[in-house]
Parts: C-alpha cells; structure tokens; sequence
C-alpha cells in the first residue's frame, strides 16, 4: 500500500485530502498542529502525530521513521507583503529572477 505524509493545517483541505486518500488505498501518515487541526482527522489518518509549531523539527523525523518518501502541505502559506518585498530584494541582490524559495517554519514563524 503506498504511504504518504501530509502537514495539515487548520481548514477543511486536510479532511478533504485523507478522505481521498483513504478511496484510494493511500495509506496517510499525518503531522498535526496542535490546537489548530480538526481533531477529526484522527478517524481518516493511518497515523497522526500532533506537535506544536516550535517542535517542526521533529516532522522530518517523524515521516523518515514512517517509510514517507512524499509529504504534501493541506493548506496554503499566506506570504506577507514584507516577506515578498525580502524574496524580491534577494532576487534583486543575486540578480538571477530563476531563484527557487524554499520555506521553512521555525519557533517564530516562517522564515
């Protein structure tokens, strides 16, 4: 049976997407936000594992311990206006517009 991993968020997309899975066969292994994913995601979820956003870290872990090879993000990353303005400065600076943004989630939020 494939395995796939999923971050999930707080809205309704991870629900939607283990319930995909879950017509599929897909088995889905799922890394929780405390306190802010559905706590009905447990009855869809093959595994799931709830952490608190300054304990992330652990996510990568957590989906190598699993046998994950594909992990899917359930909801969108809004990016402010002052994170796009420091994307485009770095652009700017490297002065190469094919740059790729690779986001991570720390303690303090994104970066």
């Amino acid at each position: 049976m494939q395995k796939i991993g999923l971050i999930a968020g707080n809205r309704k997309f991870p629900l939607l997407f283990c319930e995909e899975a879950l017509k599929r066969s897909v088995e889905v292994v799922v890394v929780a936000i405390r306190g802010e994913t559905s706590l009905a995601i447990k009855k869809l979820a093959h595994k799931i594992y709830w952490l608190n956003l300054r304990d992330f870290k652990e996510m990568f872990d957590i989906f190598k311990s699993q046998g994950v090879k594909e992990v899917f993000m359930a909801d969108p990353i809004v990016f402010t206006d002052s994170a796009a303005n420091k994307v485009a400065g770095l652009i700017q600076e490297e002065g190469n517009d094919n740059l790729k943004l690779r986001v991570y989630i720390t303690g303090g939020g994104c970066s």
